[in-house]
């Protein structure tokens, strides 16, 4: 028999692109955002509009789950927002 699967929705934007993708729970944030190669700007990202400082990134998708079903507003997927980061472009030297 095969072992079941906790798949969790993900939706990922940044302003530019978004990505929608189902990941197994244990997955943890940090490695669902560089699977598409997301980068963001430090503490920006939220999760179903609740902030979710850097240090918090290295947790499991579904401990985002648990903590979203004691909100009024979960509908079973994770909303992911960041803001982008900024371009540095070199200057040439001249």
């Amino acid at each position: 028999m095969r072992e079941e699967l906790n798949l969790i929705n993900v939706v990922i934007y940044d302003g530019n692109r978004k990505v929608n993708w189902d990941f197994r729970d244990g997955k943890p944030l940090m490695e669902a955002l560089g699977k598409f190669g997301f980068k963001w700007q430090k503490n920006s990202v939220r999760v179903n509009g609740h902030p979710v400082t850097d240090s918090l990134l290295y947790h499991n998708l579904g401990s985002f789950v648990e903590a979203s079903k004691r909100c009024e507003d979960y509908n079973g997927r994770l909303f992911v927002t960041m803001e982008k980061p900024e371009i540095v472009q070199k200057k040439e030297s001249a």
